[in-house]
């Protein structure tokens, strides 16, 4: 995708509070590697700090080289409500 595309990422808030971007899999795993956090053992402390409950989000811009350049991939991270647990 070109730089002007903006992914979301439909997060789980232990993933963001506790757990971190290394311990997803699926989708977020592959949109992790997209942004180039994949091995991170947090999300960046803006993340963590803004996105502390259901309907919270937060735009982050992340840095990643591709072939000798440097690119700016956009994420918004957002959690949504577990159905399953309304139900």
């Amino acid at each position: 995708p070109p730089s002007t595309c903006l992914i979301v990422d439909p997060a789980g808030l232990p993933f963001i509070q506790e757990l971190g971007p290394s311990l997803a899999a699926g989708a977020a795993g592959a949109i992790y590697s997209f942004l180039g956090i994949r091995e991170h053992e947090a999300f960046p402390d803006d993340v963590r700090a803004h996105v502390t409950d259901v309907g919270r989000a937060r735009w982050h811009p992340y840095k990643v080289a591709l072939e000798g350049v440097e690119l700016t991939r956009h994420c918004c991270h957002v959690v949504g409500p577990n159905f399953a647990e309304m139900y």
